[in-house]
Parts: structure tokens; C-alpha cells; sequence
């Protein structure tokens, strides 16, 4: 607080009062206004509310007026632009609506015109070319329109920043004749067209250029490079094009350089590695430019290259940033071995993302001095051989991520004593062997899912997991704005969020920020054996657990009840008995369960979050019962699958199914039907083969074996496999021929094509016209049984190779799962950066137009940078059968639907076993050691 009066009559010509709670309106009766010879009156964050009045245009001697961080609501008075001696208005962090006053046109003195972080609209008046001694204008964050006014008449104008408005209209090339221009801000307006400035001269004074998530395009002029202050240059997220200009080398002052999300190509030049903070993340380029012979100096800090299409090994220059802190280079095809070099830089690095490229060799032992290493994340390579052991000097280590790799060693039980290890992922790699028992004190998320680990887990195992067992105390450095999240803030534009990819509610998703609340646990997919420990009832905070497909056996433990914050609970798979906990039905934000595929008996806990689960949770544990709610009416206790005789039509539609709808997709619902090939053709064979139906557990009926999409029931009808081949109609010598509408001549690949095509156009989904569908199909079968003499039986075993057991090719084909697809709404829209393969679907979500195109670098940057991961590489035949399901999966709510499980399943098992295919390798011509008179 301060008051100052004139030396020579007494009266009042300053007030600050900043920073005091007034808690109270500005109203015209009061003292205030009583004060006319102010000169400075200063109300800056004193809790004001109400409007401005318009009395306080009567301090005709004001040259200060900050009214900045209250609750001022209404417009801006007229009356300021009586106010002709004010030279600061400050506004700023109000509640302020309408126009800017033209009135402000008055106010000739003025220098500093702050009315950012209010809700303004309409556009900047004409008139504000009178300001001709204006130096700084800040109108940021409003709701500002229309083009912006020539500004060039502002001789004086040092600062401009108008971003988060919403400006249209081309590039606002006049601004850039103002000579005394030295900062220009217009990130998050729709400026649209190519960047073009007029007569810039060599004497420019830019430092800080700023035209971010607008709609610019075309290349990065040249002339920039004539600003040979600038210091800070942000172009991203726009749709620029072209190389990076050479001659952007000669700004030696250049310190920051952001392209992230353009489309950008060509090379990444060297000189970049003098900057201190580069962000090149999603775009096109492909190579890495050469070094020049006169070494520069290496002070980058930050450095992302992600998602690009960069290719070959990295360069040598790489080792020479000695003082990086974040260096990513996700998302590329970085091929060869990560060099033993890159120790020159772990002194200072604090993260290191290589993740999704195609490392090969071992993870080196170069972190012995990487005592600032928080993040390490390596994932999705083909790294082999061991952890190395010299991780155990990162003290400050938060996130270590190795999934998808081929690391071979036993579990690194030694990373217990790393204090600050928060994220933990081995994920489908070739650990083995059993766990040892250890203190993790600060670990939040563990996946150790789909490795070779065996053996029991004590019943103390989980007792000193800390981070899990109470609530965390939050840590001031990871507060990034409202949230705390894992990550770093290097200055005021830049910050850095660590990000992880793990399975969530039975979908595989990357997170792009990792929640500093969020606790998962992930041993799905290995041997562990024997009981589930009760001390996992421990860890309070648990919000996801997945213990599925394992060999666990006894009682599920009590104390999971405890776990009152847990979301999703999967303990399908494996050897559990006894009850289902009748606790369990007390978790209240659980909202996804699977129980199935155990040994599991008794009634099922009756509450909401158990009635609120899909069927096929519960399905193979045959002694369950009180399902009738989950299952529908027609549940029974123990199921008995019904056998009527002589329903070949039912047979013949499930053989169409098959077909129809790519091979596999329906194997698994099948694999007694593959066992008539084995067994006698004889009435007593056939009869016997259908006892293997009958221990089957019961399946749910998919939407695809009946014309309806809503049917709900868990009983379905096995028809009998007895041939009844006399009781069709014979076929003349023509006529198999003709049925498949094949020439004689044809080959048994149009053979095999011409029979899918018939089953599919007739097939009962596609043709509804009763019995004449089924006679055809019929038909069809009888047809190439003849033509190819083979069974109906070895049709089916032909038919049903499960292509996402066997992959038939290479994954070059993309499927979209529109599902979890942000479509028009997406960040990084694929139907952008590879329009020639993807659109953007009536119905709001993105679809692939053509196939075929995986080595397409546009379409891997593509895949790369989806923001919710719903873009994955897969062969035509999983394809096919991943589309049907989708469109299946539309018509219902995902979280109830057997197809979307069925569906996201198979997704991760493509992704699973694309990753190991490997193309059959070509013939070598044989050698001949035979003397050759070559003349």
C-alpha cells in the first residue's frame, strides 16, 4: 500500500493499493472519486466485482490505471477515452466483455494498452492507428475477430502479442513493416496462407516470433534468416511444407526452434544441435544432414525428433550433446545399435525416449553417471541380452519402459532400491524365472504382463509396496498447470510429460500424460502358480489389476474388498476355486470385471457393479449360478448345449460364416468341427464326434450367426455333423463349373476366389431369402468339394487357419478402430498427414480408403502420431475380420458388448503376432563348382 501527496497543496496524486482484499464494487458515491488530482491510482488483485464506472473518466490527470486480477464484469466505459494523459491502462485477468471502445482512439499518450485474459470481442478498431506512441499492446486470450486492422502506422510498437483470439484472414504481412517491432505473438488464431513479410532489413530487431496452431502453409521463407536477433522462432502446428531453409543457419543468436506438427521433409541439419530447445516432433523428415567440418558448439538442452520417417543409424553428432537433457526420438526407423557414445550425454540427461524404432543389439551399460536420468524409455525395438546393471546408479530414475523388446534376463529385483521409481514396464519381453521378493517403495504402475516369469508370489510379497498402500504425498516439481503429472517444465513455453503405453480396462491405449494418481498392476500372461497373495489387499490406491492368464489356483484372496478405488479387475484365466467374494460387490467405481476361464463356484455377488457386467465375464466356470440377471432368463446353472438331429442348414451356415468372413474368425468357436477330420465317416463317428460339443463351455452367440444384432442368449444349438451328401442335388458334369462361374480351365487360386465370393454374395446375413440361401450355399460347398476333392470337413480345416495365430504376409494393411477414434475432432487428424489413404468418415470418425501402404513413410507418421493409438498395422485377412467386428461393435455399447471384447482382443493378439513374422526367406540359386567355358 501506498499513498503519495503533492509537496506543494496536499492533495492525493498516487494510490496503490495492490494486492489489499477490498472485497467490494468501485462505487461512483464513494471517497475515491473524490480524489481528482490523481495521477496514479493503482487496484491490481484487491478482489473488485461489478462494473467499471463510468465516473472514473473524471480523472482527467490520470497517467496510470491498473485495475489488472479482479472480478470486473460489463463492458469498458466510453468514458476511458476521456483519460487523454494516460500513458499505462492495465486490464488484464478480468471478466470484461463487448467491443474495444473506439472512444480509446483519444488516448494519444498512451504506451502500454494491456486487455488480455478477458472475454473482449469484435475486432480492433481502425482507429487504433492514432496510437502512435503505443509500445507494448497485449489483447491475448479474448474472443477477438475479424482481420486485424494495418498496424504499420504504429512506429513505436515493440510488443504484440493477440494470441488465443480468434483472427482470421491472411498473414497479417504490414505488421512486419514496423521497424521497432522486437516480439509478435499470433499463436492460436485461424491465419491462414503462406508467411510473407515485406522489406525486412538486415537491422531487424526481432527476437521473438510466435505463429503457432494457426492455418499457415507453403515453405519457411528465407527471409527470416535476415533477422539475425532472433533468439525464439515457433511455427508449429500448421500445415508448412518444404525443407528447412539453409540459410536459417546464419541466426547464431537462435536459441528455441519449434516445427512440431507441419509437414515438414528433407533433412534435420546439424547446426540445430548449437540451439537450446528444439521440437521437430511429427513431421516427414527422413535423414539426418551431414556434419560440418568446423564443429560447433553443442548446447542443445532439449531435443525431439519424433515421429518422423528418419531412417539409418543414428549420427555421430548425437554423442556430442554434452549438455542435453531431453533428448526423444520416438516413432522413427532409427535403425542399428544404440551407441556405447551416448554416455558422453547421460551426465546431464534427464530423459531418453527411443522408443518405437527398430533398435537392434543390447541396451549399453553407459549409466553409471546418469544420476539426473528420470525417464528412460526404449520400448518397442528388438533390444536383446540383459538390463544393464548400471541403471542402479540413476538415484532419481521415475520411469523405466523395455516392452516389447527381446530382453532375456531374470527379474530386476535390484531396482527395488531405486527411491524415486514410479513406472515400471517389462512388457512382452523374455524375462523368466521366479520374483524375488522386494521393497518397492515408490512404484505406481507395474506391467510385467506376457514374459516367462513362474514360480509363487508369498503372501507378504505386495506388504511393502508404499506407493500403492497409502496416498502419496504430492511433489511440487511434477505440478504442471491445474494436474500433477510426470514430467519437467525447461522455461515458460516449453515443458515436457512423460507418456506410457499399458493395457486399461482390458484396451491397450497410450497415455499421453501419466496421472501422478494413477496405480496399476499388470502380471497377466505369465506362469505364476499357486495362491494370489492376501497381502495385494494392501495396496489401497490400486486402480487397475490384471493377474489373468496364469496358473493361480486356491480361493481369490478376501482382502481385494479392501481396494476401494479399483476400476477394473481381471483374474480370467486361470485355476481359481471356491466363491466369488461377496466383498468384491462393495467396490463401488469398479466397472469393469472378468472372472472367466476358472475353476470358480457358487453365486455370483448380486450389486451394481456385478449386474453391470457383460456375460462372457463369468463363461467357463461351470458352477456359477445367479447369472440369470447378467445372462438373460435362458441361463441355466449347468449348462447343457442341445444336439437336435439332422440340421445340416444350421452347419452349412456356420461353414458360410467362415468364409464369408475371412479364415479364422470364427475358429475359435469351431475347433470341435476340425476334429471330424480325424474321426471315422461313419454314422457312429459322426455320432461320437459330437460328444465333444457337449463338454464344451458355453460360448456367447456373436450377432454373425443370426440375422439379429440385439439376441442376448448364452444358449445356442450345435446341429449334427451327419452327412446327408445323397440328399443333394446331383450335379451334372457342368454344373460345378457353372454354380462357382469359373472357366474348366481355371487355377485353384480363382477357383478358391470364385467359392468365397459365391458363399459370401449367398450367405444368409447378406441373402435373406430363406430356404433358396441355404440351397445355394449348399450348392456352392457340394461344388468345390467336387472340383477340388476334398471333404466339407477339409474345407473347414482349410477355411479356418486363424490368420491372427498365423499371419498369411506382412502387416502392410491399416485398420481404424473408430471406437476409441477422435475423428474430426482428433489433434493430429490422419486423414491429414496421409490424406491419400485415410478420410474422415460421414460419420465423424477416420477410415482407411486404401491398402497396401505400411512402408508409406506418411502413414507410419500417421500411426505414430494418433493420439489414442486406434490406428494399427495389420494383414488383409485380419483386416477383414477386425472390420465386420467393428461394424458389429457400433451397434452396441462397448463396454457390454462379446464383439468389442472379442474385438480388442484380437487387435492386441495382431500386434502381438505381426511383430513376429518374418517374411520366408528366398531360395538361394544353387552353386555349381563345374569347370564353365564362358567363351
Amino acid at each position: 500500500m501506498s499513498v503519495t501527496c503533492d509537496a506543494k497543496s496536499g492533495k492525493v496524486n498516487s494510490l496503490y493499493l495492490d494486492t489489499i482484499s477490498l472485497n467490494n464494487s468501485l462505487k461512483p458515491n464513494s471517497g475515491l472519486f473524490k480524489l481528482h488530482h490523481l495521477h496514479n491510482l493503482s487496484l491490481r488483485n484487491c478482489s473488485l466485482h461489478g462494473e467499471i464506472p463510468s465516473s472514473l473518466g473524471n480523472f482527467l490527470h490520470l497517467t496510470l490505471l491498473d485495475l489488472s486480477h479482479n472480478n470486473l464484469l460489463g463492458q469498458i466505459p466510453l468514458s476511458i477515452g476521456n483519460l487523454s494523459s494516460l500513458i499505462v491502462l492495465d486490464l488484464w485477468g478480468n471478466n470484461l466483455v463487448g467491443q474495444v471502445p473506439v472512444s480509446l482512439r483519444n488516448l494519444t499518450q498512451l504506451r502500454y494498452l494491456i486487455l488480455s485474459h478477458n472475454k473482449l470481442s469484435g475486432n480492433i478498431p481502425v482507429s487504433f492507428a492514432n496510437l502512435t506512441k503505443l509500445c507494448e499492446l497485449y489483447l491475448q486470450n479474448n474472443s477477438l475477430g475479424s482481420t486485424l486492422p494495418d498496424m504499420s502506422g504504429l512506429h513505436n510498437l515493440e510488443y504484440f502479442d493477440a494470441s488465443e483470439n480468434s483472427f482470421i484472414g491472411p498473414f497479417p504481412t504490414s505488421l512486419f513493416t514496423i521497424p521497432s517491432l522486437i516480439s509478435v505473438n499470433l499463436e492460436r488464431n485461424h491465419f491462414k496462407g503462406a508467411i510473407k513479410f515485406r522489406n525486412m532489413s538486415s537491422s531487424s530487431r526481432f527476437k521473438f516470433l510466435n505463429f503457432a496452431q494457426n492455418n499457415l502453409d507453403g515453405p519457411i521463407p528465407e527471409l527470416i534468416s535476415q533477422c539475425h536477433n532472433l533468439e525464439e522462432l515457433h511455427l508449429s502446428y500448421n500445415n508448412l511444407n518444404g525443407s528447412i531453409p539453409k540459410s536459417l543457419s546464419k541466426l547464431f543468436k537462435l536459441e528455441y526452434f519449434c516445427l512440431t506438427n507441419n509437414n515438414m521433409e528433407g533433412e534435420v541439419p546439424s547446426w540445430i544441435r548449437r540451439l537450446t530447445m528444439v521440437a521437430f516432433s511429427n513431421n516427414s523428415f527422413n535423414s539426418f544432414g551431414p556434419s560440418s567440418q568446423v564443429l560447433d558448439k553443442t548446447q542443445v538442452k532439449w531435443l525431439d525428433l519424433s515421429s518422423n520417417a528418419l531412417q539409418g543409424p543414428l549420427p555421430h553428432w548425437i554423442c556430442m550433446l554434452t549438455s542435453v537433457e531431453i533428448l526423444i526420438l520416438s516413432n522413427n526407423l532409427l535403425n542399428g545399435s544404440i551407441p556405447p557414445c551416448l554416455k558422453n550425454s547421460t551426465t546431464s540427461l534427464t530423459d531418453l525416449v527411443l522408443r518405437n524404432n527398430s533398435f537392434s543389439g543390447t541396451l549399453p551399460d553407459i549409466f553409471s553417471n546418469a544420476t539426473k536420468l528420470i525417464s528412460l524409455d526404449v520400448s518397442r525395438n528388438q533390444l536383446e541380452g540383459e538390463l544393464p546393471k548400471s541403471l542402479i546408479h540413476c538415484t532419481r530414475l521415475q520411469l523405466l519402459n523395455v516392452r516389447s523388446n527381446r530382453i532375456k534376463d531374470t527379474f530386476p529385483f535390484w531396482l527395488g532400491s531405486l527411491p524415486s521409481l514410479h513406472v515400471l514396464i517389462l512388457r512382452s519381453n523374455k524375462f523368466h524365472g521366479p520374483h524375488v521378493s522386494t521393497k518397492f517403495q515408490s512404484l505406481r504402475v507395474i506391467d510385467v504382463s506376457h514374459n516367462d516369469f513362474t514360480g509363487t508370489l508369498p503372501t507378504f510379497y505386495f506388504s511393502e509396496w508404499l506407493e500403492m498402500t497409502t496416498v502419496g504425498v504430492e511433489d511440487d516439481s511434477f505440478m504442471i498447470s491445474d494436474v500433477p503429472y510426470m514430467g519437467k517444465v525447461l522455461n515458460a513455453t516449453a515443458s515436457y510429460i512423460s507418456s506410457m503405453e499399458i493395457v486399461n480396462k482390458g484396451v491397450e491405449m497410450e497415455f499421453k500424460r501419466i496421472n501422478q494418481d494413477y496405480k496399476t498392476l499388470d502380471f497377466s500372461g505369465n506362469r505364476f502358480c499357486g495362491n494370489i497373495p492376501e497381502s495385494i489387499g494392501l495396496l489401497k490406491e490400486l486402480r487397475h489389476l490384471n493377474l489373468s492368464g496364469n496358473a493361480f489356483t486356491g480361493n481369490i484372496p478376501q482382502s481385494l474388498g479392501d481396494l476401494t478405488k479399483l476400476e477394473s479387475l481381471d483374474l480370467s484365466k486361470n485355476q481359481l476355486s471356491g466363491q466369488i467374494p461377496q466383498n468384491l460387490g462393495g467396490l463401488s467405481f469398479v466397472s469393469t470385471m472378468n472372472f472367466s476361464h476358472n475353476l470358480l463356484e457358487g453365486p455370483v455377488p448380486r450389486s451394481t457393479q456385478f449386474q453391470g457386467q457383460s456375460c462372457s465375464s463369468f463363461m467357463d466356470n461351470l458352477k456359477l449360478y445367479g447369472l440369470e440377471d447378467i445372462c438373460g432368463e435362458t441361463h441355466v446353472k449347468n449348462p447343457v448345449l442341445e444336439v437336435p438331429a439332422e440340421k445340416e442348414e444350421q452347419v452349412v451356415n456356420w461353414i458360410a460364416a467362415v468364409i464369408a468372413y475371412g479364415p479364422g474368425v470364427f475358429c475359435g468357436f469351431l475347433t470341435p468341427l476340425k476334429s471330424l477330420k480325424t474321426l471315422p465317416r461313419t454314422e457312429k463317428g459322426k455320432r461320437d464326434a459330437m460328444e465333444c460339443f457337449r463338454v464344451s463351455p458355453p460360448i456367447p452367440k456373436l450377432s454373425f450367426f443370426s440375422n439379429s444384432r440385439n439376441s442376448t442368449s448364452q444358449r445356442f444349438i450345435i446341429p449334427s455333423c451327419r452327412e446327408r451328401r445323397n440328399r443333394d442335388e446331383p450335379l451334372s458334369t457342368s454344373s460345378p463349373y457353372s454354380i462357382l462361374g469359373v472357366e474348366p480351365n481355371c487355377s485353384s487360386l480363382e477357383l478358391k476366389a470364385a467359392f468365397r465370393a459365391k458363399v459370401k454374395q449367398y450367405h444368409p446375413d447378406v441373402n435373406r431369402e430363406g430356404s433358396s440361401s441355404d440351397v445355394m450355399i449348399r450348392r456352392i460347398i457340394q461344388a468345390y468339394e467336387v472340383l477340388t476333392n476334398t471333404s466339407r470337413a477339409e474345407i473347414i480345416e482349410g477355411e479356418c487357419l486363424d490368420p491372427f495365430d498365423n499371419p498369411e504376409c506382412e502387416a502392410l494393411d491399416v485398420f481404424v478402430n473408430e471406437v476409441l477414434c477422435f475423428g474430426k475432432r482428433c489433434s493430429y487428424p490422419c486423414f491429414k498427414t496421409a490424406s491419400h489413404v485415410f478420410s474422415c468418415d460421414s460419420t465423424g470418425t477416420a477410415r482407411a480408403m486404401s491398402q497396401g501402404r505400411g512402408e508409406d513413410y506418411r502413414v507410419q507418421s500417421a500411426v505414430n502420431q494418433c493420439p489414442r493409438s486406434c490406428i494399427h498395422y495389420v494383414t488383409p485377412s485380419q483386416r477383414i475380420i477386425l472390420e465386420e467386428l467393428l461394424d458389429s461393435v457400433l451397434d452396441k455399447p462397448y463396454d457390454c458388448s462379446a464383439e468389442a471384447e472379442l474385438l480388442y482382443a484380437l487387435i492386441v493378439k495382431a500386434q502381438f503376432e505381426n511383430n513376429r513374422y518374418r517374411k520366408p526367406k528366398k531360395k538361394q540359386p544353387e552353386s555349381s563348382s563345374k569347370h564353365v567355358d564362358w567363351l
